[in-house]
């Protein structure tokens, strides 16, 4: 019995042994394409259970790449399904993944292979490939290590760029048309973009005129924070565009380069500056080379240190707080110590060739800390690039100008103090302590702030000095009587501060002269009375029965006018147009001559109107009259002369007459000199003047008119007749003067820069010769701003029509000659 036990539980065992012996075979062998090798009791899969689908349970953390980068497949799975329902959660390996390829763009379709138990299964899932540029706007073609725009407006953005800190440059051949440049500071999304809301970047750029620009997109809206014209730029070869961007004390620092030279510098105080980067490119046909990103910086930036009390809004300064240097240009600081509703600031500025430099005053920021005129608001009183004292107000970005007047002797590296004097009635605004111009704003601005800004690079500020001094105290002006209205004095300067406001001086005069300096500062009827007889009453202003007097007044329509006030009826007794460029902020000096029945008027020297009256008014009182508040005066005099003005050279015409500053001087040698030139005036605009020219009773007449009439389109023929009117006119009232017609010459812009307009010019010049010569003296300047080759010398001019004032002359040196000439 225990032998026949022994042979069955030997056979037993070796049966086990041979079942288990083939299980092991029929589970050897496979394991590549991810083939499941093992049916244990831990899968959850019974015996003849087979492999019936793959799926795809997570996809990789990586589904975006750059052209160049190898698959990640961290995170990826998929999940096995068994025809006993069971599953299988699997890690995707390389080697069961097919369909990638790196190096091209585009979407990626790929499968994943598995295996189990001899049974083979694929899914499939996408990953994208992007090109280095990431187009958001328009199109851009690569080619080799380029990126041409194939598109206007094109945008492309370095795809997963990172740009916060450090340089980013690029090498780009740009057209001489549209805007072409680089962009950073992007901040927009996913999707396609320009300047939409929700977008926000910066974009320098070169301007189709060859100048550095960086402006910047802010939600959606454009501010120009720079521009600096580059002379002689090439777009015939490539240039390299750089910015740099540090953190500094609470702001960003922005510095921008063009071939390594520095064109412009912001501090950006908004600590969301977006970190993406690319190229933006306003035509078709801008290449794009090697956009790179360092952690270095192309220049020292030690130079841009804070300065106490001093926060920089614009551009860049060095110094420190009592000399202020711009070091680039469109540069902007605001005082942080000091603030100023009404009171007075001043500054000395030291120029440093031409640009628009001065002071900024009641300043709105509007939670703003880099601006240039977009998103906030302030008056500007500078001394401009063409010479001029000149209060300008911005407002949001809308410029308003106020009141402009030039400076003599203006020199572009000159020293000027400026001074701002604001009260509730207006802005009055000195140079060198001399008084320029009152504006009166009808819309004040309401900001407190003060500050500097420049153009150019260095402009150089010492001597500030702000004084808040609230609200003056009225004061009632020493040697008049008020019967209308309110005036108050401070020092020399008495100022209406209600409409329609009449003061009467202490001291009577029916004959004589009376002169005051008068500047409105708004658009309103200004000046002075005289004749008056007054009401019964000791109030009153006008058209009151008993109430007489003229009125000799700049007025609302810009003209010089001389009225006849009588009870209620009012007569206009002369009156002639101002010049163009008149602005109501500019201080006048009125002038009248009383002499019986004849009355002449005079504003800044010269005779604008002479009027006999059949019937005089005979009262003897004299005074001030302002229809509006904030109309100053200053220097109100009286004497008994009744000699009108006389002199021995008479200059009359167009603005270039106008302009010609120093003809007192310059023509001293003929005697003295009175120049009645008005601005923007044509030759009908003279028709009627023969008597005033006559008036001064002259021994040389200039006569210079032909530009406006070609510039508004008129026939020659209509020209040259108007000009024999004017000069019979002239000759039959002072036979014995010698009338010297100027001809005209060649103009750098404003449409006459042209050849269509140069032969216009040259065939009146003909015309005057063949018309007047035999009767007047002809002097031909046309040359004198020509070159040896015939060309137009354009840096005579202090704009696009004018002469700088130096320049002149070239005009006097030529009249000298020919007066000599014909003995």
């Amino acid at each position: 019995m225990k032998k026949r036990f022994n042979i069955i539980y030997i056979l037993t065992l070796l049966v086990c042994f041979a079942c288990v012996f083939a299980m092991v075979a029929c589970n050897t062998g496979g394991g590549g394409n991810g083939e499941d090798t093992s049916l244990s009791s831990a899968s959850g899969h019974v015996e003849g259970t087979v492999l019936s689908e793959i799926t795809v349970k997570s996809l990789p953390d990586k589904t975006v790449y750059v052209v160049g980068e190898e698959l990640d497949l961290t995170g990826a799975f998929i999940t096995a399904l068994f025809s006993d329902g069971g599953k299988e959660d699997v890690s995707i390996t390389p080697d069961m993944v097919s369909g990638y390829d790196g190096a091209t763009a585009g979407v990626k379709n790929l499968t994943v292979t598995y295996s189990s138990a001899g049974i083979t299964k694929t899914t499939n899932f996408n990953v994208s490939v992007k090109g280095i540029m990431d187009v958001r706007h328009g199109r851009f073609i690569k080619t080799n290590n380029s990126y041409e725009s194939a598109e206007s407006n094109s945008i492309a953005l370095i795809t997963n760029g990172k740009f916060t800190e450090g340089t980013y440059s690029a090498a780009v051949f740009l057209m001489a048309s549209g805007d072409n440049g680089i962009i950073f500071g992007v901040s927009a999304g996913e999707g396609n973009f320009w300047e939409e809301e929700g977008v926000s970047y910066y974009f320098f750029f070169i301007t189709r005129d060859g100048g550095a620009y960086l402006g910047k997109v802010d939600d959606g809206t454009w501010s120009a924070l720079n521009y600096t014209p580059i002379a002689g730029f090439d777009f015939s070869v490539t240039h390299k565009l750089s910015v740099c961007m540090k953190k500094s004390g609470g702001y960003t620092l922005i510095s921008c380069f063009v071939d390594d030279e520095k064109y412009a510098v912001y501090r950006d105080y908004d600590d969301n500056i977006g970190s993406g980067y690319g190229m933006r490119a306003g035509n078709s046909g801008v290449v794009y080379f090697e956009p790179t990103v360092t952690d270095s910086y192309i220049d020292d930036e030690t130079v841009y240190t804070d300065i106490e009390n001093v926060r920089i809004s614009s551009g860049n300064f060095t110094g420190d707080e009592t000399t202020l240097v711009s070091s680039t240009e469109r540069s902007i600081a605001v005082f942080t110590d000091k603030q100023m509703a009404y009171g007075e600031y001043s500054a000395t500025i030291r120029k440093n060739g031409t640009g628009d430099d001065g002071i900024i005053f009641a300043i709105s920021e509007n939670g703003n800390t880099s601006y240039w005129e977009n998103g906030v608001s302030y008056y500007f009183y500078f001394v401009s690039l063409g010479g001029t004292a000149y209060l300008g107000k911005a407002n949001n970005g809308a410029w308003t100008v106020c009141a402009t007047k030039s400076i003599p002797n203006y020199t572009e590296n000159g020293s000027f103090t400026l001074k701002v004097a604001r009260t509730s009635i207006g802005i009055t605004c000195y140079v060198d302590d001399e008084l320029y111009f009152n504006y009166n704003d009808a819309s004040p601005l309401t900001g407190t702030g003060v500050g500097v800004r420049a153009a150019i690079a260095g402009v150089e500020w010492t001597n500030v000095s702000v004084t808040e001094t609230g609200e003056f105290e009225y004061v009632e002006p020493t040697g008049f009587t008020v019967t209308s209205g309110k005036f108050t004095q401070f020092e020399e300067i008495i100022a209406s501060v209600e409409d329609k406001s009449l003061m009467i001086y202490d001291e009577a005069l029916s004959n004589g002269t009376v002169i005051a300096k008068v500047t409105p500062g708004s658009d309103t009827n200004n000046g002075i009375v005289f004749r008056l007889t007054a009401p019964e009453s000791d109030d009153y202003y006008e058209k009151v029965e008993g109430l007489s007097y003229y009125f000799f007044h700049v007025s609302t329509t810009k003209t010089a006018r001389l009225l006849r006030f009588e009870g209620t009826r009012t007569k206009i007794c002369g009156q002639v147009g101002l010049s163009a460029g008149y602005t109501s902020g500019e201080e006048s000096e009125l002038m009248v001559i009383m002499n019986g029945s004849n009355v002449k008027c005079y504003l800044n020297g010269a005779l604008y109107v002479d009027f006999t009256d059949e019937t005089p008014l005979s009262g003897d009182k004299i005074g001030i009259r302002a229809s509006a508040s904030g109309v100053l005066t200053r220097e109100f005099s009286v004497s008994d002369n009744v000699e009108p003005i006389k002199a021995d050279v008479v200059v009359f015409g167009h603005s270039h007459a106008e302009c010609w500053t120093y003809c007192e001087s310059e023509l001293s040698s003929l005697g003295t000199v009175a120049n009645l030139g008005v601005g923007g005036t044509c030759a009908s605009h003279w028709l009627d003047r023969a008597g005033h020219i006559a008036a001064y009773d002259p021994k040389y007449v200039i006569v210079w008119l032909g530009s406006n009439d070609l510039g508004a389109n008129i026939a020659e023929d209509t020209i040259v007749n108007n000009m024999k009117t004017i000069l019979s006119g002239i000759r039959s009232l002072v036979p014995d003067a010698e009338i010297i017609v100027l001809t005209e010459f060649y103009q750098p812009g404003g449409g006459r820069d042209n050849e269509n307009f140069h032969t216009r010019v040259r065939s009146l010049n003909d015309r005057y010769k063949q018309e007047f010569s035999s009767l007047y003296t002809v002097c031909d300047i046309f040359d004198t701003v020509l070159d040896d080759d015939g060309n137009l010398i354009t840096s005579l001019f202090k704009d696009v029509y004018h002469l700088k004032p130096g320049e002149y002359m070239r005009i006097t040196q030529r009249i000298l000659e020919t007066i000599d000439e014909n003995g």
